[in-house]
């Protein structure tokens, strides 16, 4: 078109056609006064432009992830300014060690006071650490497509990824199935001990305690019987994890560090389960 424009304009003056000159020029300047409409949306209008982003699971808005669960990311695309832009193409950027699994992070439209550019995806944390959000590349273009340009919207935002939950199938040991549960960190072994739950009834040996005589059946089989209970034994986890730079080398979801997080975690939960005292050693 601005070549036609040049051609005509030239035609019209070398050949003293006047009203092909001024055509000519009516469209030359207006193909000018849109490129410096369009410059001014791309230096000041995008200014105001502004990104929420927030991540939801099945019972809300979270601030903390998981690995290997699947979450939804909305993005809302918002312009202050009064000048509308015509046409953006946005696409939000996925972090690194984050698969994208349903959705879109892009979408296109049109941008003003009360047109907002809303986007929808699910996302799929690969690994624990921290993932984070940069912003979104937005094309701009204006009313006719002559024109375009690229900017960036900056909206940085980390979050921190936590290891994987293990399932487990049998319930949790911390319910209360019998009249009084036990001290945290405090197991019963089958074997005589100290204890409060009735292990077996022996015979009486000389030395025995006599509140440990069970009177009733000793009455019943007309010789002295002695209840055994079952030993009370207190457990303490520590877990020793090696946090030196040796582990941290890799791609993100295959260094050995995640490996070793993920083990401490199940580790971890597992004797929270069993409501054991768990404690945490970093050595590098």
């Amino acid at each position: 078109l601005l070549f036609t424009a040049f051609v005509l304009l030239l035609l019209g003056i070398c050949g003293r056609m006047i009203p092909i000159a001024v055509v000519a020029l009516t469209l030359l300047l207006w193909l000018g006064w849109e490129a410096i409409r369009f410059a001014f949306q791309m230096r000041w209008v995008t200014r105001s432009l502004t990104l929420q982003r927030s991540i939801h699971d099945e019972r809300g808005p979270v601030q903390t992830l998981w690995a290997n669960r699947t979450f939804e990311v909305k993005v809302k695309l918002q312009l202050q300014s009064l000048v509308p832009i015509p046409f953006a193409l946005v696409a939000e950027r996925i972090p690194s060690g984050v698969e994208l699994v349903g959705g879109s992070h892009g979408g296109e439209g049109l941008l003003s006071t009360e047109e907002e550019l809303e986007l929808s995806y699910r996302i799929r944390p690969q690994s624990a650490g921290k993932i984070r959000f940069e912003g979104a590349s937005i094309l701009l273009a204006d009313w006719h497509g002559f024109f375009q340009g690229r900017v960036f919207v900056q909206e940085v935002q980390e979050l921190i990824v936590l290891p994987s939950l293990v399932n487990r199938d049998t319930d949790n040991s911390a319910k209360k199935t019998r009249n009084t549960l036990m001290a945290t960190g405090i197991h019963q072994l089958a074997a005589p001990g100290s204890g409060s739950e009735l292990l077996d009834l022996r015979d009486y040996i000389p030395g025995d305690p006599p509140k440990t005589i069970a009177w009733k059946v000793s009455a019943r089989r007309d010789k002295l019987i002695t209840k055994e209970y079952e030993s009370e034994v207190p457990i303490r986890c520590t877990l020793f994890v090696d946090a030196s730079s040796s582990v941290c080398l890799g791609p993100p979801g295959e260094k050995t560090v995640t490996r070793l997080v993920e083990i401490a975690a199940s580790t971890t939960q597992a004797n929270i389960t069993a409501r054991d005292l768990t404690g945490l050693v970093l050595f590098d």
